[in-house]
């Protein structure tokens, strides 16, 4: 190792070895790759030590504060197993920062791993505007934020069980947040969100700006989550909020992107009435005695309301468009069958499962003979265990027929089907005598015009005007052009066709040619009978 290189592995036990000659080459303008710090001592302050890769303080029962006044690059802090230490200052860290870790020179943005540390008060960080990854666990439950967090504005990713304040958070990637009883998470600017996923917020308040975008997935759900044994349940300063109540107040959500999953809950009204839209799958599952505000949602990809006992499917007045529904529970019918108003297409399946028999499926019917609802399959039962399948009916149904399987004679799915079925025979026939008449007309037409050419011509065109011309057989009255000695007598057209067809001259190919007033030109050849010979007188023998 060069005496210009730092050590690979620094382990640091009390104030001495961080005085320690051999480490100068660790600090000023130099980094470190690993710097470890396992001690007894209460305190350390690691003065001129500018950079590095890793800091992780572990097994160190007696640090109470811990001080990097200089350290201005770093990838990783880890601090586990720190039961009393109180504060961390790093009043310099800052993001996407320079350090030369021999020989090569990296740049950082700092990543914060504390956990076990049951006496801490919080992380001092006034310099800093973003966050690779920041993970808090079994703390205190309301750390001291004395400028500590305030300038953070973004955080690759943000994991806490305790309440941590981050009054300029605008932006994180991943947001997992654990709460119990009380507890209050102060995000006052955050707006954007990739995945979200709340656990344990029954009686929880969640501070955000007034609209918050998830472009990513959103889950909120119970469960079981393991204490420290001796971790405080006191709260260092105050929290924010009085009581909410036996609620989940998600209400500044907005819009999920991708899916959204609400499932486990119990006894709790979820405020989530600012939703508008989920772009994948929208599944409420498996709550126990909640009511859940969802009134604003228009449009979901695959909405699934299911097996929420002792829970009634929210109210979904406003939902215009889904891939998918299923509904599977109790159905609030005090505002009749109509269960879905804003209506306007879905393009998959409509499955209703009610578990109260009086729901009526006639508004879903209609829906679905209007074009609204691709496939409707309305099925009712008594107690959400046992399922009997009820035939869906036409809307003029009354409510006692709709909650029957079966009737007497044929239902009025099967009529529907009886005439469905005349209308496509029909529709068939009329086609098929269509298609026959247009092939046969086009037959006739094709055998006149075959024979048309076939025929043989009735004699030259006439070149006298249309006037002179027969007209269906009548007679003519008119002079004859080339035969001035017909005159006003009457002709028949075949007399007079007969007399035009003396005056025609034939050439000496024995050829003539009809005048274009035919649509085709064509030659005729004219029979030429043979010229006799001059018969000379006989001579007359002396």
């Amino acid at each position: 190792m060069s005496a210009k290189e730092c050590p690979e592995t620094i382990t640091i036990t009390s104030q001495a070895d961080i005085r320690n000659a051999s480490l100068a080459a660790c600090k000023s303008d130099q980094g470190f790759k690993q710097l470890t710090i396992t001690t007894d001592a209460e305190g350390l302050s690691f003065t001129n030590f500018t950079g590095g890769f890793n800091i992780s303080v572990v097994s160190s029962p007696q640090l109470q504060i811990l001080d990097f006044p200089d350290l201005t690059a770093l990838q990783h802090l880890h601090v586990v197993d720190a039961p009393a230490l109180t504060q961390i200052q790093l009043s310099e860290l800052r993001a996407s920062a320079e350090t030369l870790v021999y020989p090569v020179t990296y740049t950082f943005t700092p990543s914060i791993s504390i956990d076990n540390a049951l006496q801490f008060g919080g992380l001092s960080l006034p310099a800093l505007t973003a966050l690779n990854d920041l993970e808090v666990a079994h703390v205190p439950r309301l750390q001291l934020v004395s400028g500590g967090l305030s300038k953070i504005t973004t955080a690759d990713s943000i994991v806490s069980d305790n309440v941590l304040a981050y009054p300029g958070l605008a932006s994180v990637g991943t947001l997992q947040l654990t709460g119990y009883d009380g507890c209050s998470y102060y995000l006052p600017n955050l707006s954007s969100i990739v995945d979200f996923s709340f656990t344990n917020a029954v009686n929880s308040r969640l501070w955000t700006a007034a609209t918050l975008k998830v472009d990513g997935s959103f889950v909120l759900d119970t469960a079981p989550y393991r204490r420290a044994a001796n971790e405080s349940t006191d709260e260092l300063i105050p929290s924010r909020s009085s009581s909410v109540g036996n609620n989940i107040d998600v209400s500044n959500i907005t819009a999920v992107a991708v899916n959204a999953t609400i499932r486990s809950n119990a006894d709790t009204h979820i405020d989530i009435s600012k939703l508008t839209t989920v772009g994948g799958a929208f599944s409420v599952t498996n709550n126990t005695n909640c009511s859940i505000d969802v009134t604003k949602l228009t449009q979901a990809g695959t909405l699934s309301i299911m097996d929420n006992t002792d829970s009634v499917i929210p109210q979904l007045f406003n939902l215009a468009r889904a891939e998918s529904i299923h509904l599977r529970g109790n159905i609030d019918t005090s505002s009749g069958p109509n269960i879905l108003p804003s209506l306007t297409f879905v393009s998959g399946t409509v499955t209703i499962e009610a578990w109260n028999a009086d729901f009526n499926c006639s508004r879903l019917v209609s829906q679905q003979q209007q074009g609204l609802i691709n496939n409707l399959q309305c099925n009712g039962t008594s107690n959400g265990t046992a399922s009997t399948a009820s035939t869906p009916l036409s809307p003029s149904s009354s409510t006692s027929a709709l909650s029957q399987s079966a009737s007497s004679g044929l239902s009025s799915g099967a009529w529907a089907g009886i005439g469905v079925g005349i209308g496509l025979v029909v529709i068939g026939l009329l086609g098929g005598a269509a298609w026959l008449f247009l092939y046969f007309r086009r037959r006739f037409a094709a055998l006149e015009a075959s024979a048309r050419q076939t025929q043989p011509p009735q004699g030259p065109p006439s070149s006298a005007p249309d006037s002179e011309r027969p007209i269906n057989g009548d007679y003519y009255q008119h002079q004859h052009p080339n035969h001035p000695e017909i005159d006003s007598t009457t002709l028949s057209e075949s007399d007079y066709r007969s007399s035009r067809r003396e005056v025609y001259e034939v050439d000496n190919s024995g050829m003539k040619v009809e005048k274009p007033a035919y649509p085709i030109d064509v030659s005729y050849e004219m029979f030429v009978p043979p010229a006799e010979l001059p018969v000379s007188q006989p001579r007359r023998v002396n």
